[in-house]
């Protein structure tokens, strides 16, 4: 993946660096890499998929345990995906900035429930 030409074996520092970007962001873009801890990259901080699994637009009351069930299967199968790779990944690196705990109760509750 390095394309540096031979009579620069010294290459540039920079250039070396946007080289494993463009193959992190490669991995990255076909599930294969780590997952990135930037904030709002996760799945739980994208408004247009969370709304659903609350009653308000501030996103602080929960929606019904029924009600989050039927947002839940109505979820894509990468999505849920998402959403649960991002909650074993709060677990493993819980802060009081990226804590979801209710959401991601409810979604461990549905996990694999289609």
């Amino acid at each position: 993946m390095l394309r540096r030409s031979k009579s620069n074996r010294e290459g540039s520092y920079h250039e070396h660096q946007d080289d494993l970007r463009r193959r992190d962001d490669a991995f990255d873009a076909r599930g294969l890499g780590p997952r990135r801890r930037d904030k709002g990259t996760s799945a739980l901080d994208d408004p247009a998929k969370m709304q659903p699994f609350y009653t308000d637009s501030s996103m602080k009351k929960m929606r019904s345990s029924d009600e989050f069930t039927k947002a839940w299967k109505a979820l894509t199968p990468e999505d849920q995906k998402m959403m649960m790779t991002a909650c074993d990944d709060e677990a493993k690196d819980a802060n009081a900035a990226n804590s979801h705990p209710e959401f991601c109760s409810s979604v461990k509750a549905n996990g694999g429930s289609k």
